[in-house]
């Protein structure tokens, strides 16, 4: 007789095992489909400290790419402080694009407009003459939080603020 109590008592308490198991997986399916990068990971962090994933982060549904930009809330200054290091980390060193149409050279106050729609300013001196039609361009992080554009088939780099 308490070989059948036993039995019973491990099938209930797998049952209940397999039922957490399977809420814990629809918290992580919840958590991977906030959009919001920290919304996401405050989501995560919950689960890992015991706490249910829809205690402070609102279900969310899956989003077609169309969807999620206006769906996806700004971050306040206040939902982003302390993690500026962490957000910079998540940007890419440099991009690629080409800057549209006819290009010759910068002059101390040459604004940028590329092919990805970003519009970018000169921010230091100086004049470099050189003609070319739609020329690839890489813009890459430089010291101090400061960029450099740097022209396909010119040695020279231009240190640039982005307007747009």
């Amino acid at each position: 007789m308490n070989h059948k109590i036993s039995i019973t008592l491990s099938s209930v308490f797998l049952l209940f095992s397999l039922n957490i198991l399977a809420a814990e997986a629809v918290d992580m399916k919840r958590c991977s489909l906030i959009v919001s990068d920290l919304r996401r990971l405050a989501c995560y962090d919950q689960l890992a400290n015991g706490l249910p994933a829809n205690l402070v982060v609102p279900p969310v549904t899956a989003q077609t790419p169309n969807s999620v930009a206006s769906a996806q809330k700004d971050p306040t200054p206040r939902d982003t402080f302390g993690l500026e290091s962490v957000i910079a980390d998540d940007s890419p060193d440099s991009i690629v694009s080409t800057i549209v149409g006819e290009f010759d050279g910068w002059s101390g106050k040459t604004t940028f407009t590329l092919a990805n729609g970003q519009i970018w300013k000169q921010s230091n001196s100086g004049k470099v003459v050189f003609h070319a039609t739609d020329p690839q361009v890489t813009i890459s992080k430089s010291v101090f939080g400061s960029y450099k554009l740097e022209i396909e088939g010119l040695n020279k780099t231009v240190n640039v603020r982005r307007v747009k």
